[in-house]
């Protein structure tokens, strides 16, 4: 009983967290960079036409640094661009597939995603995303090696389901990276989901003690801790079973002393949402079926969300994916 008031409580404080992240911690400004402890009005330049302020992105910039990864530092000339709002998505998609510049790329992918939450930033692990356009613009270019990552990191601070198509389609695609976008769909509220569901019932609200190192839990220590704790209510798939990081840690785990942190299965994971708001997640896809947690490797989880989206109505997919 404990525990679980702990848990109740854990969960609790973190919604209540969230909460006051969105309401109080930033100002509701346009055109504001913040910085840890301050922030500043961009003094928009409105004498330097469009297409010169774009192609200052194929020169020598650098991000402001806000010395806190939850702000993105966009430069002046990022907002001054953005202010011109619709009227930029279309010169900068243009810049993007003619530049050869990466870096340049990559300014004006930043840029379009400024354009997306209207130059305003609204808390620390919260965003609005407002611009169906821009977001459109950001979509086109996730198959883009060179910006695959950029683009995902940049649309699921706001997660939004008319992404969920472009998603499926990339895994559909053979011979890619799918681990960016297997973490991305974690951030999704998805009407049953067929991974990633939220857990419940009292044996994954027990502390296990999990080995940990000054940089926190390595996810395969997890689920070889997990897995020998709770047994036939957590499996794990054979794909991560006959890896050599699983028995390497199973190994380690079983013949050398370390340190400790504690962590139930419930926490271990629902965590996850909150801290994935502005990086990739470590943490492996799983299926909880109201009892019993399965834990996949990448490519099954992959083969999971393609079966599930084919399974899916196309009027429903219409209606429920395609419709803003």
């Amino acid at each position: 009983m404990a525990n679980r008031n702990i848990i109740t409580f854990l969960i609790l404080l973190t919604t209540l967290s969230a909460s006051a992240q969105t309401d109080s911690s930033a100002p509701d400004r346009r055109n504001y960079r913040l910085t840890e402890g301050s922030g500043e009005k961009v003094s928009i330049d409105t004498v330097t036409p469009l297409p010169q302020l774009i192609t200052r992105l194929a020169g020598d910039w650098e991000l402001i640094q806000t010395f806190k990864g939850y702000w993105i530092g966009y430069t002046d000339d990022m907002f001054s661009i953005a202010e011109y709002g619709d009227d930029a998505i279309n010169p900068l998609t243009h810049f993007i597939d003619t530049v050869h510049s990466i870096k340049a790329k990559r300014g004006a992918i930043y840029t379009l995603h400024l354009v997306g939450i209207n130059s305003t930033i609204v808390g620390r692990f919260f965003e609005k995303f407002e611009n169906r356009n821009a977001r459109k613009a950001l979509r086109k270019y996730l198959a883009d090696t060179t910006l695959h990552t950029l683009v995902l990191e940049l649309l699921m601070r706001d997660p939004w389901v008319t992404d969920i198509p472009e998603y499926m389609a990339y895994l559909e695609a053979p011979g890619k990276d799918y681990s960016t976008v297997l973490s991305v769909l974690k951030r999704y509220e998805i009407e049953n989901p067929p991974l990633n569901q939220r857990i419940s019932g009292g044996v994954f609200e027990r502390l296990v003690k999990i080995k940990a190192d000054d940089y926190g839990i390595k996810p395969m220590d997890a689920l070889v801790t997990f897995q020998k704790k709770f047994s036939k209510y957590f499996i794990v798939d054979e794909e991560i079973i006959n890896s050599k990081e699983w028995t390497r840690s199973h190994r380690l785990l079983s013949n050398v002393k370390f340190s400790t942190r504690k962590k139930s299965v419930m926490t271990y994971f629902m965590s996850d949402y909150f801290f994935s708001y502005c990086s990739f997640s470590e943490i492996y896809s799983y299926n909880f079926d109201g009892k019993i947690i399965t834990v996949y490797g990448p490519a099954k989880a992959r083969e999971i969300w393609l079966n599930w989206w084919k399974k899916i109505p196309q009027d429903e997919k219409e209606q429920t994916y395609y419709q803003q």
